[in-house]
């Protein structure tokens, strides 16, 4: 008996211009009193004045909550749930990238269910809908704005706590591919190898299925088409049109399907160094990949020709490998040096970290933690405290 499979999704506007109905959004849903959540990379891009000036003029009074910083920190969403509160708000808008929406995400999980965010680690951890939430992601990269995860690091522990929740997905995403175009080469990178990485690990996970299947090859297909252009020149239109649509798709799957041990070492990791997501990724993919195809031969291949088409079987696999590898090199991310090489402790506790992490839970590959600490060795000698 073939199983039976659940698909969530928000509404989603996609094309040029998109940011613009978050009017209509906020008519929709009913909200009069928004909190803006944001950062300071996008005030000073000037997508936050064109937003809350446009808001403004018709009608809707916004209060701009901007104190969020990359990998959002559990102080940084309890002072933004405080200030929901205070400000007497009754919905969300996030502008921005996975830190601002995953921020706005645990602002409003704190101010609807109180508590504290070590509350919601885990799977369906919450009791009811959360505030309306309308994301614009000005990366192309998280999925956030399409997923039902939340990544947010405990500052204490130095590691990050993953929420799963359908309560989580944002009620409206619009994807407007014009906000891409004040990236920097940098960001434009990092934000491209996670979608890459989402692709791979949602067709991977052990939760796929027909209905995720095919966005996360798609999606995987046309960012390896696009990524090299979109950053080394984040103006490119088309390019940026790509990778937005790329994003999409992969989070549609990997929201859907769930993500494997990439995403669970990368949490670790992320939270005990501040490193940026995209970079600790695309440093595990490759090693990881070889592992994925013992795990799971045929869909590691299926994976590795749309990465490598002119490749096939054993030679697929080195071949997306060497794609990997060259697209890290090519582009703007950490080199080997750039961090010192962890203590054997350290490594340890990421590795016993990742097992108890959701994403874990659908990985095809389930090694304990020796053999994890034996990954981190092999293709992550740059990652370390820094």
């Amino acid at each position: 008996m073939q199983k039976l499979v659940r698909f969530s999704l928000p509404e989603v506007i996609f094309g040029d211009g998109a940011r613009f109905g978050a009017v209509h959004a906020l008519k929709a849903l009913a909200v009069e009193r928004p909190l803006l959540v944001t950062d300071a990379g996008l005030i000073a891009a000037g997508w936050v004045e064109e937003l809350s000036q446009y808001l403004q003029h018709h009608g809707v009074p916004v209060t701009i909550w901007s104190a969020v910083t990359p990998n959002p920190k559990d102080h940084e969403v309890m002072a933004g749930a405080r200030q929901y509160l205070l400000e007497d708000c009754d919905g969300l808008i996030a502008l921005g990238g996975g830190s601002v929406i995953d921020a706005a995400k645990g602002i409003g999980l704190l101010a609807s269910h109180g508590g504290d965010l070590h509350d919601y680690v885990g799977i369906g951890r919450t009791r009811e809908p959360l505030p309306p939430l309308i994301a614009i992601p000005t990366t192309a990269g998280s999925g956030a704005d399409i997923s039902q995860y939340c990544v947010i690091t405990d500052t204490s522990a130095r590691c990050k706590m993953v929420m799963a929740d359908k309560n989580l997905i944002p009620d409206m995403s619009l994807i407007d591919p014009e906000t891409l175009r004040t990236l920097s080469p940098a960001q434009a990178a990092q934000s491209g190898f996670d979608v890459i990485t989402h692709a791979v690990e949602a067709y991977l996970s052990i939760g796929a299925n027909a209905l995720t299947d095919s966005p996360a090859l798609e999606a995987l297909e046309l960012a390896n088409a696009h990524l090299e252009r979109f950053a080394q020149d984040p103006t490119d239109t088309e390019a940026g049109r790509g990778m937005a649509l790329a994003c999409l798709k992969a989070a549609v799957a990997f929201s859907n399907a769930g993500l494997g041990l990439a995403h669970a070492l990368a949490h670790q990791i992320g939270g005990a160094t501040d490193l940026p997501h995209g970079c600790v990724i695309i440093r595990l993919l490759p090693s990881l990949l070889r592992r994925y195809a013992v795990a799971a031969p045929e869909r590691t291949e299926r994976v590795a020709r749309a990465l490598a088409p002119s490749d096939a079987g054993d030679r697929a696999v080195e071949g997306a490998v060497r794609r990997l590898e060259a697209l890290r090199a090519a582009l703007d991310c950490l080199t080997p040096t750039d961090v010192p090489q962890p203590e054997l402790e350290t490594l340890r506790r990421w590795a016993e970290g990742a097992r108890h992490d959701v994403c874990f839970l659908t990985s095809p590959w389930k090694p304990n933690a020796e053999e994890l600490v034996a990954l981190l060795q092999e293709c992550w000698s740059c990652v370390g405290d820094q």
